[in-house]
């Protein structure tokens, strides 16, 4: 047999190298053998920079990771963590003790999708474990909350719960009441001292709670915070919670505000830019682009 036929074609032995996506030390080590897995193996890396898990089975297979001693500095250059939360099977509640922040020292964005949600179209109760191991997230500064079903106190614990917190996103969030029986510890929970953040971006898009009015969940989110540099949500929830352009009158500062309303018909588009304190610019430009789903107004 030549030396040729005997060498592998490149396609298949990247097949190969696929199959150990999940086992980080067995990567490197394919990198290190040769010039020819080289790259197949440093571009399987390069996919830990990031963990998304989907299901039980996602997160069983990142915990026997974290098991192996190994495996455990691989996960330092993670940025960034999403988790979908699964209807049948939740597991977001058990993230934070199944991946404890000391192994991911460079997180810095959490996305929760449908996170409260079950298959009964009830929701879920948090246990106190959760915000407490969540707080070992010291590096995250960006929260982002996707759907699913919330109580505004459950919302407010996560967001005290990581120490540095900078940019929040709350997109199509549906706030739920608490359920009955639960009068004593709402009086609790307004009794005790919570920790507000400065932030340099708050996002409210598409939230609304039972009552179907947003703007009254935006202003219970606002009192998360002690300011925002920028705040960014739809038109209709912006004039009821800052009527007329008061920032004085929801007593809560902000530099920037941006407002995005539906748009469904060709029509001239209104900028509107405001400095507190002055009279409202307001530019009409007929030069309106193709039909789009959201228009930004911007408020200075």
């Amino acid at each position: 047999m030549s030396m040729d036929s005997s060498i592998l074609p490149p396609e298949l032995t990247d097949h190969i190298i696929d199959f150990a996506w999940d086992d980080p030390p067995t990567l490197w080590s394919c990198a290190l053998t040769c010039r020819a897995w080289r790259i197949r193996s440093e571009l399987r890396l390069r996919d830990f920079d990031g963990i998304e898990l989907n299901s039980v089975a996602d997160l069983n297979v990142l915990t026997e990771r974290i098991a192996r001693p190994g495996s455990r500095r691989f996960l330092t250059p993670i940025r960034y963590l999403f988790a979908s939360e699964d209807p049948e099977r939740p597991f977001i509640h058990i993230i934070p003790l199944c991946i404890p922040g000391m192994f991911v020292p460079r997180l810095q964005t959490i996305t929760f999708a449908d996170l409260g949600r079950l298959e009964s179209a009830t929701t879920m109760n948090l246990h106190h474990s959760f915000f407490t191991l969540l707080a070992s997230y010291k590096s995250v500064t960006r929260l982002c909350i996707q759907g699913g079903c919330l109580r505004e106190t459950d919302l407010r614990r996560i967001v005290e719960a990581l120490p540095s917190l900078k940019d929040v996103d709350i997109l199509s969030l549906n706030f739920v009441r608490p359920p009955h029986g639960a009068g004593l510890v709402q009086e609790q929970e307004r009794g005790r001292s919570w920790k507000r953040h400065s932030l340099d971006h708050f996002t409210f898009l598409w939230s609304r709670s039972v009552t179907g009015f947003g703007h009254l969940e935006l202003l219970q989110c606002l009192q998360f915070f002690s300011e925002a540099r920028q705040i960014t949500t739809e038109a209709k929830n912006a004039m009821a919670t800052f009527p007329a352009g008061s920032m004085t009158a929801a007593r809560f500062p902000v530099s920037r505000l941006d407002l995005r309303a539906a748009v469904y018909m060709r029509a001239p588009v209104f900028s509107l830019h405001r400095e507190w304190g002055r009279d409202a610019r307001y530019e009409r430009t007929w030069d309106a682009p193709a039909p789009s789903p959201l228009q930004t107004i911007a408020v200075v």
